[in-house]
Formats: structure tokens, C-alpha cells, sequence
């Protein structure tokens, strides 16, 4: 089972995958990030960005007026594998979409870089 190891208000999250992977998400000031951790939990690969408009919704849309790293990692902590973790990312972008009418193309296996 995944868990969550760290966590900094509104800064990052660091989660211990179940297939032995960590992820981290970080929140900047342009955008929210996931990236595959290494070694110290430094960012290894990008795994997602969440759009600006995912961030709007979860604020406006959702009501979460705190911390949205925590919101996505409460999330994030449901998927066991790395290629889970992307396909939350893309799940929950493509739900607020639906939802608010928008059209969100999601290419059946995404690069991670």
C-alpha cells in the first residue's frame, strides 16, 4: 500500500509508492508538478503538470481554499504504481473537464520525461 511520507503545507508531498517508487509533489509558482523522486527524494523525472485550470477548479470548483498539495496527495496516495500515479494525474484533470464542459485530450500512453 502507498503511503505519504512527507508533506509541507502548500509546498510539496513526497509518497512512497507500493512498487517501490517515490513521487513528489511540489507546488510552484507557476504551476503544481508530479515528479518521479530518486535518491533524497530529488525530482528524477516529470511525471505530470497540472494545468492552471485544474488548480482554478479545485479552489473555486471544489471549495479547497487551503492547501491543494494536500488534496492531490490524499489522491495520488491511491495509486500503487508510477504509471497509476500518472493515470490519477490525467483521471482527475479529465473528471474536471467533464464536469465543466471543457475538452481535455489525453494521449492513450503519455511520455514522462
Amino acid at each position: 500500500m502507498s503511503s505519504l511520507k512527507t508533506y509541507k503545507e502548500g509546498h510539496f508531498s513526497q509518497i512512497n509508492l507500493s512498487d517501490g517508487n517515490k513521487i513528489l509533489i511540489s507546488r510552484g509558482t507557476e504551476d503544481t508538478r508530479v515528479f518521479q523522486a530518486g535518491f533524497l527524494g530529488i525530482p528524477k523525472r516529470k511525471v505530470h503538470i497540472f494545468s492552471d485550470l485544474y488548480i482554478s477548479y479545485l479552489i473555486r470548483g471544489i471549495g479547497i481554499t487551503s492547501d491543494t498539495v494536500e488534496y492531490l496527495a490524499n489522491e495520488l496516495v491511491k495509486a500503487d504504481t508510477l504509471a497509476g500515479a500518472k493515470a490519477k494525474c490525467l483521471q482527475l484533470e479529465a473528471d474536471m473537464a467533464e464536469k465543466n464542459g471543457y475538452k481535455f485530450d489525453v494521449s492513450s500512453d503519455p511520455p514522462m520525461d
